[in-house]
């Protein structure tokens, strides 16, 4: 039982994100926020969340949001030793037209 449930959390930041998609573009781009916040609640680092999140505050014509959420993702990387996939960095300037 105790594996089952930790694959299960191990899955959860995934399904999140994906929920996340999917949401945004039905175009509910509050709904989608939300699961993609609570998908990085469960892990900081998760690149598909965080790219969903920036979307969706895109979407909400808040782009300080999406820098903040860029931002975060990059110290959460930082902590790893690791930097934002091309894909997230170039979404990052894309919706904030911000080169960091």
């Amino acid at each position: 039982m105790q594996a089952e449930a930790e694959r299960y959390a191990a899955r959860l930041p995934e399904a999140l994100g994906e929920e996340a998609e999917v949401t945004l573009r039905a175009g509910t781009p509050d709904l989608a926020a939300r699961l993609a916040e609570r998908a990085l609640t469960l892990d900081p680092a998760f690149e598909p969340a965080a790219r969903a999140l920036m979307r969706a505050h895109h979407a909400r014509a808040h782009p300080a949001a999406a820098a903040r959420t860029y931002a975060a993702l990059g110290a959460a990387l930082a902590e790893l030793g690791l930097s934002p996939l091309p894909e997230t960095a170039a979404l990052h300037r894309a919706l904030t037209g911000q080169d960091h």
